[in-house]
């Protein structure tokens, strides 16, 4: 399937310039690639995807679970 996967590298490029806008504006950690964040926003977002597929979070709930842990990490406060 060439079409998915030129569509998932397009999608995975917008990713890495938003993480980028987001160092250039110093929201999110300069002292890791931008590539780096994209890949883990990408795999949060598949682990919330199928935690919701499978019943374990609700759909409302995917957003902040990947805000949380992109932005937080699991640490505790």
């Amino acid at each position: 399937m060439p079409e998915a996967s030129t569509r998932a590298k397009a999608i995975f490029i917008q990713t890495v310039k938003l993480m980028e806008r987001g160092q250039e504006t110093g929201l999110l950690r300069g002292d890791m690639p931008a590539t780096w964040l994209a890949s883990t926003f990408c795999g949060l977002a598949e682990t919330a995807w199928e935690l919701t597929l499978e019943g374990h979070m609700g759909a409302r709930q995917a957003p902040n679970f990947i805000n949380a842990i992109l932005l937080h990490g699991a640490r505790a406060r």
